[in-house]
């Protein structure tokens, strides 16, 4: 494909960050919207992931403003050279459902809006695989299929593909890309920008296991139910819903990347692309592994009711706390981690060709190398 000039939102994402550099070596010129943070202006943000190359330029913006807030000044510069737009900009949060909203609905229809005054034709939108809700298969081809929805997040994300697939339809002049990750983890190093979905599961087990050991370091008494050993491992019979049989859809964001920066060299062509692993690992073989590198013990996998209701009766004062303090977080896990549909990924296999790659597989190594990094860094994304 001719090396083309994109405009890409969400640039300095967990995706958008990796995405970028890749583009940017396959010869392509990348207008990269962004906000200022921190102190720092949106170029050197952007230089900051791209070790300052010329050929990514920053435009101020925000993809929650009308016509992405962009100016004047900097739209002129870009009118007649952008011919793909690249969304990436998305709020993945399941509680915040006002900036969800505003991100993921309204943010998509001024990136469209974008694309119409840029005269773009060429839209590619970064969506999510778990717009399959509850359904039990999912192919590349399917959008609505009277499927039950978990969260804003997955809402919104369906919402924002349909109003991508509609505003293509509309003019046979324009073309749409669809790609659907799966549940990103860091890099298959371990290291990562941000600590979200995966990571956030697994926090409050951190967090509790940490608060114990504190604990008894400070002197303080532990009830009979929660205990620590010489090796710091703790014991906490915390509860959790779970599937036994389930799996968890993980895929590192660099294999994400690579495969779908192959498939921007792919002109559009109404086509949507699911990016999955293909061999996902039972959830909770990916829990006991986790535990035990954060060297917690006891957990209590339960999956009714009654099971659930009886076990946190036994519970100390200090454990339900614990337990309260875990479930915040976990409740808005629940949906990914009861129950999951399968992902094909036919349109992907058949465009990719001989250029495709499974990813890596979601073992104990890569486990242990993910919580390694995540504990080093005490949770902290790096703050671009």
């Amino acid at each position: 494909m001719t090396k083309s000039t994109i405009l890409l939102t969400g640039a300095t994402g967990a995706l958008g960050s990796e995405v970028l550099p890749r583009l940017l070596a396959k010869g392509h010129r990348v207008f990269c919207l962004a906000r200022g943070k921190d102190g720092r202006s949106p170029q050197e943000r952007i230089d900051r992931i791209t070790g300052g190359s010329t050929a990514a330029v920053a435009i101020e913006g925000d993809v929650c403003l009308p016509r992405c807030g962009i100016r004047d000044m900097d739209r002129s510069i870009m009118q007649g050279l952008v011919s793909r737009l690249v969304h990436g900009a998305a709020s993945i949060s399941f509680e915040k459902e006002e900036i969800t909203y505003l991100t993921n609905v309204e943010g998509v229809k001024n990136a469209l809006e974008v694309a119409e005054v840029l005269g773009v034709h060429d839209f590619n939108h970064i969506s999510t695989a778990y717009i399959a809700g509850n359904a039990r298969s999912f192919s590349e081809n399917d959008l609505q299929r009277g499927q039950s929805l978990p969260n804003a997040y997955a809402h919104t994300k369906l919402t924002g593909e349909t109003m991508v697939r509609t505003w293509a339809l509309a003019n046979p002049q324009r073309s749409f890309t669809v790609f659907r990750p799966s549940i990103l983890v860091g890099r298959e190093d371990g290291t990562t920008s941000d600590f979200n979905t995966y990571y956030g599961y697994m926090y409050p087990y951190y967090m509790n296991a940490e608060a114990v050991r504190r604990r008894v370091a400070a002197g303080k008494q532990l009830p009979n139910d929660i205990s620590v050993n010489h090796d710091g491992v703790v014991h906490t019979p915390l509860v959790v819903r779970m599937s036994n049989e389930s799996t968890l859809n993980l895929v590192t964001v660099d294999w994400v990347a690579d495969m779908l920066s192959e498939l921007l060299d792919i002109p559009s062509a109404n086509k949507t692309y699911h990016l999955a692993h293909p061999k996902p690992t039972r959830v909770r073989e990916v829990l006991d592994i986790s535990l035990a590198r954060l060297r917690v013990e006891g957990v209590r996998v339960v999956n009714t009711d009654i099971d659930e209701l009886s076990a946190r009766k036994r519970q100390s004062r200090l454990l339900a706390v614990l337990q309260e303090r875990m479930d915040k977080i976990h409740l808005q896990y629940l949906p990914y981690v009861t129950a999951e549909p399968e992902f094909s990924m036919q349109n992907a296999h058949e465009a990719l060709n001989g250029r495709y790659r499974d990813p890596p597989t979601i073992d104990k190594k890569l486990i242990h190398t993910l919580l390694d990094f995540a504990v080093e860094r005490q949770w902290k994304s790096n703050g671009r």
